[in-house]
């Protein structure tokens, strides 16, 4: 899992150079300030941001935008953090409607199975996709300025507390997280 090259089509592309600009695109003015330093931070979180805001975005293509390759190289450095967002994300979705002896088995044995694997691959992207346009939409988009991305921040993480009040923390994620480890 996760052992390939990633590559983002459509608003998603442009989306993930927005959110962590390129010193590489070759623009004269200066880069926007980012709190994501590379697409890889990006796609650490994204996934997680989609399931909390119940978000699933559908890959899009656009030939009008460059796609956004994520190098195999780069996809590595971080596997472990998507293999443990995956896990987590098959555990928690559809616990109203699958066994949990089902989501075992989408989070943790149909690994090494594909074919097994294909609904739960088609979910985490969605998830994926979802958590790239809610952190566009609550960080970038409309914003102009330093002072509008701060407050973007400030006013993102302010509606991340209401939304889960106690349960957002980053002790309780820490946690949920260390739970799906095998």
């Amino acid at each position: 899992m996760f052992d390939k090259q990633m590559t983002f089509s459509g608003k998603h592309a442009d989306y993930l150079r927005h959110l962590a600009p390129s010193k590489k695109m070759g623009e004269s003015k200066m880069q926007r300030t980012t709190i994501f330093s590379s697409n890889i931070e990006v796609l650490k979180v994204a996934p997680v941001v989609g399931f909390l805001f119940n978000r699933l975005g559908q890959v899009e293509h656009d030939k009008e935008i460059t796609d956004n390759t994520i190098f195999l190289e780069q996809v590595l450095k971080i596997q472990k953090n998507l293999i443990q967002n995956y896990r987590l994300i098959m555990l928690l979705h559809d616990q109203d409607k699958v066994s949990v002896d089902e989501r075992i088995n989408r989070a943790f044995r149909y690994d090494r199975q594909p074919e097994k694997r294909v609904y739960g691959d088609k979910v985490f992207n969605q998830y994926l996709l979802g958590g790239i346009e809610v952190l566009y939409e609550e960080l970038v988009e409309g914003k102009d300025s330093l002072d509008e991305d701060v407050r973007g921040v400030a006013e993102f993480l302010l509606t991340c507390k209401e939304m889960f009040g106690s349960k957002f923390s980053m002790e309780r994620i820490d946690a949920l997280c260390n739970e799906t480890k095998i």
